[in-house]
């Protein structure tokens, strides 16, 4: 895309038109690889204008983060504007300020809402079980203080989370989302313990027998499930859960492998789950099952990806049948149009966005991407259907 040549050319000068009519609080700069753009915005009396390779990218990934550091400094609250959206205006552009300030320092990014819903494009299901899947150590350390006919590899586990006891309980026992320390009389027979291998490790032991061929084990809703391996590969082996299949992703002592998630069938053979690198001690599993009917079974917490996030609590969806695209939780994905905020939140955005330290300003019909041929169609659908209903208002 050409945007030194009409029609792009002039879809750029509105927005810097629009820059250029910031009130005086904001000191405006315009960066740009072209001569003849920055002739442009220096025409329009848009602010400083500087010439740079680094232009082009736009603000998205942290590509501008060096240059806002080196000329703000890393605390100096900005605004970055992707010259892309011919529809920003100036007004949007200090709604978002202002809302940065109200935010009290949290970073601020442009959002709309995605043409298709996130609970649309995923597997609709309802998850009938979730738990642990652990890999049998051989060998475990004498020091742990437990008889377990088996006891499982290590796997990464914050005992502040779930209380730890006190600083010498060693053993513990599941009871609900909690785990209590087991009491004087120890583990009954059949029943599996957690057991602290450290402030940031546990092992699940267990107080029955395992088959012997069993290199893994999980006590599930429907029974026992076991691993075995053979030729270098683990087989999974469990009951038959009509309609359903096993979501598992494999963890190791530093925490899950998300990459690495297998999807196999419920139907009560034996499944070959792969090889599968040594320091794997175990799998985090669910169970799902289809959601049949037409229903959209959100029964679990609506967990977004990373492009999307729930515009009110999550938990709001938690229990729900949805049954229509008018009962879906409200969901945003990022728009690269405009972000407020520092040099340093710029950085590290995307671990900001993922802990949910982002405030969302929304764009509403006010985002149009110009990034290919479709994308000026849209832009021109847009920009008349926006200038009727302004002259609709008057």
């Amino acid at each position: 895309m050409d945007w030194e040549r009409e029609p792009l050319l002039g879809l750029l000068e509105r927005v810097v038109r629009a820059l250029a009519s910031l009130p005086p609080s904001f000191e405006p700069w315009v960066l740009t690889d072209s001569a003849l753009i920055a002739g442009l915005a220096r025409k329009a009396g848009a602010g400083q204008i500087l010439l740079a390779e680094t232009a082009g990218g736009g603000w998205a990934g942290g590509l501008l983060a060096d240059f806002v550091e080196e000329r703000f400094g890393s605390e100096a609250p900005v605004l970055l504007l992707d010259q892309r959206n011919p529809m920003l205006t100036a007004a949007a552009m200090q709604e978002a300020a202002a809302l940065y300030l109200r935010a009290g320092g949290a970073p601020v990014v442009s959002v709309t809402t995605p043409e298709n819903h996130p609970v649309q494009l995923r597997t609709l299901y309802n998850v009938i079980d979730a738990g642990l899947l652990h890999l049998i150590d051989p060998a475990p350390p004498a020091d742990l203080g437990c008889r377990a006919q088996a006891v499982s590899a290590p796997f990464c586990f914050d005992w502040r989370i779930a209380g730890g006891g006190k600083p010498d309980d060693a053993l513990f026992r599941a009871a609900g989302n909690l785990l209590v320390p087991v009491g004087p009389e120890g583990p009954a027979s059949g029943e599996s313990i957690w057991l602290k291998d450290g402030p940031a490790s546990a092992r699940v032991a267990l107080w029955h027998a395992v088959p012997a061929w069993a290199c893994g084990f999980a006590m599930a809703a429907n029974g026992p499930m076991f691993l075995s391996r053979a030729e270098g590969k683990l087989f999974l082996h469990c009951k038959q859960e009509e309609g359903a299949v096993l979501r598992l992703a494999p963890f190791t002592s530093a925490g899950l492998l998300h990459e690495r998630h297998v999807l196999v069938p419920l139907d009560g053979a034996p499944v070959c789950l792969g090889e599968f690198e040594t320091a794997v001690t175990g799998f985090a599993f669910t169970a799902q099952r289809a959601v049949l009917g037409g229903q959209y079974g959100q029964e679990s917490m609506f967990s977004p990806d990373r492009q999307h996030w729930c515009a009110k609590t999550q938990r709001s969806a938690d229990g729900r049948k949805l049954s229509g695209r008018q009962s879906f939780p409200a969901t945003f994905q990022v728009d690269p149009s405009l972000f407020v905020g520092t040099a340093a939140q710029l950085r590290s955005l995307p671990e900001l966005l993922g802990q949910g330290a982002v405030r969302g300003f929304d764009l509403g019909c006010g985002s149009c991407l110009v990034q290919s041929p479709i994308d000026l169609l849209r832009h021109a659908a847009r920009d008349r259907a926006a200038k009727q209903i302004a002259g609709g208002a008057k």
